[in-house]
């Protein structure tokens, strides 16, 4: 049986550290949102999800996220709110990301926004 995985790089080079697994989970929820890999082949160039959201929000907005979450009843300034963290999660420089707790923050206070306004939904159900 062959097994494989993805391992994020943090751009800085940085040593394993929370801001290092801070990185790893900005990714994470980048693939969430996006439904993406990681690192795709797009159709003319292999991109980094990182880049490719910043590239494509201003562009796009909302058609970057995923089909099926668009196809809810999902606030969807918070469905921003939820890409920025992400990207701020994954911003070059370590010492501009989130510190841990600010992060559970931000998504506690989504969460509660959300279920103000969406009683069905599973984006930040626990």
């Amino acid at each position: 049986m062959i097994c494989s995985c993805v391992v994020y790089r943090v751009p800085s080079g940085a040593s394993l550290s929370q801001k290092a697994e801070v990185y790893g989970y900005g990714i994470f929820l980048l693939e969430l949102i996006t439904r993406r890999k990681p690192i795709f082949s797009g159709v003319t160039v292999d991109a980094d999800l990182h880049m490719w959201v910043q590239r494509m929000l201003p562009v796009q907005g909302l058609q970057i996220v995923d089909p099926s979450l668009l196809n809810t009843t999902y606030n969807y300034e918070n469905l921003f709110s939820f890409i920025f963290l992400a990207l701020s999660c994954t911003e070059e420089v370590h010492d501009n990301r989130p510190a841990i707790n600010d992060i559970i923050i931000t998504l506690q206070q989504l969460k509660t926004i959300e279920s103000g306004t969406n009683r069905t939904g599973y984006l930040f159900s626990y």
